[in-house]
């Protein structure tokens, strides 16, 4: 399975043709309940909201296919994707549902903020509040998202025990 670009196949999203473009990232976790079965479409909907609300158009990766794990970058080829064009200068501005709809990872987390905020490029994370245009690269909205980091991933290193449990019964 290879990355999955949808912008083609969600035109809404091109908001008006002289805003700037805005990459926008989502990831399907593990499905345990309905809930988690609308949990992409929860999180586009969440970021297109954003995207109108700011002024942007978005450009859409995502990994939806399977579970893909926000632990590891190799395993998410959308997410490989979007860094890459984030890299390359393609966005102003990234849009991510939660931190850990972005990673499960602590270096992950701190490599994000740190080519964000050496680059320039606005980082929204909605249902955590942060947005650096508003908030700024101060101290004490960096280390709250640090703080976020370690405990999405004691979540996921939790979440990855109780399965090798399950596994080995």
């Amino acid at each position: 399975m290879g990355a999955k670009r949808v912008a083609e196949e969600q035109p809404a999203t091109i908001n008006n043709a002289g805003w700037p473009l805005a990459g926008g990232y989502y990831r399907k976790s593990q499905v345990f309940g309905e809930e988690d079965r609308v949990s992409t479409a929860r999180q586009r909907d969440a970021i297109s909201r954003e995207g109108e609300r700011t002024g942007h158009n978005i450009e859409w990766w995502c990994d939806e296919e399977g579970h893909r794990s926000g632990r590891h970058d190799h395993t998410r080829p959308g997410y490989m994707q979007f860094k890459r064009r984030l890299t390359a200068g393609a966005y102003r501005t990234v849009l991510f549902y939660r931190l850990d709809r972005a990673n499960r990872s602590i270096k992950e987390t701190i490599w994000l903020v740190e080519h964000c905020q050496k680059a320039g490029v606005r980082l929204v994370i909605i249902r955590d509040g942060f947005d650096s245009a508003r908030d700024g690269w101060q101290a004490r909205a960096i280390r709250r998202l640090y703080h976020d980091a370690v405990d999405n991933q004691g979540e996921a290193d939790d979440a990855a025990d109780r399965m090798r449990e399950i596994y080995q019964i």
